[in-house]
């Protein structure tokens, strides 16, 4: 890896290399192409400058469209996917680390790259960003003596707990949101056939309506027993 194309990704550009593997041809990886453009674009887009968005809005964050470390490889190249990721931790080491000598090389910084990729490519663009912003705000301390590859990765793992606790409670306030819209859509327009479908399937698991049945009531009370089953910590 370059260190032209690590100072470019810094900088939202990018340049790509004739070298790279057959793209993905996937409709999902065209959707990623088509949506963010360019790898210029792309960087531009998710550049390390853009960090502290990220940790504004958890839901677009963990929630949005933005493409999982795996799926931005295969759709942009390893190539593309490496640099971008290099420039978010090389703009730690730099945050890190005021003495040049005490700055990783571009060889160890490419090794995390890779390593992060291969054990972590389910996170997505967003979630990376998160994560280095908060590990600059000094959410997981202090590196202990020179700041390496080692204890970037441990720190992935506090954060992973964090991503759980989070992702677990905006989901519920998004499934939350979800069926207060089905809720006021039946009130206003009578329930659906699969609503329907949902209360005469509940019987075969021991559900009974009761005899003044009210289609809208019998949905209410369902949907209000699943949104507390997720508030128990169920969900």
């Amino acid at each position: 890896m370059e260190r032209e194309l690590i100072e470019r990704a810094l900088k939202g550009e990018a340049t790509t290399n004739p070298s790279l593997p057959t793209l993905s041809k996937e409709k999902w990886a065209v959707e990623i192409t088509s949506k963010y453009g360019t790898p210029e674009q792309l960087m531009q887009k998710f550049c390390v400058s853009n960090q502290y968005k990220c940790a504004t809005n958890l839901k677009a964050t963990y929630f949005g469209s933005a493409p999982t470390l795996t799926r931005l490889r295969l759709s942009y190249g390893d190539g593309i996917a490496e640099a971008w990721l290099m420039a978010q931790i090389q703009d730690l080491y730099v945050y890190e680390s005021t003495k040049y000598e005490e700055r990783a090389t571009v060889h160890q910084i490419e090794m995390t790259a890779k390593a992060i990729i291969a054990n972590y490519g389910y996170l997505n663009m967003t979630e990376i960003m998160l994560f280095f912003d908060r590990f600059k705000g000094g959410r997981y301390g202090k590196p202990f003596g020179s700041l390496n590859g080692r204890e970037i990765n441990a720190a992935i793992r506090q954060f992973l707990i964090e991503r759980g606790e989070e992702r677990d409670t905006i989901g519920g306030l998004i499934n939350s949101q979800k069926l207060s819209k089905v809720l006021e859509d039946a009130k206003e327009k009578g329930i659906s056939h699969s609503d329907y479908e949902l209360i005469n399937t509940l019987k075969f698991f021991g559900y009974d309506k009761e005899k003044d049945f009210n289609p809208v009531s019998e949905l209410e009370k369902i949907y209000n027993h699943i949104l507390n089953y997720q508030e128990n910590g169920n969900g």
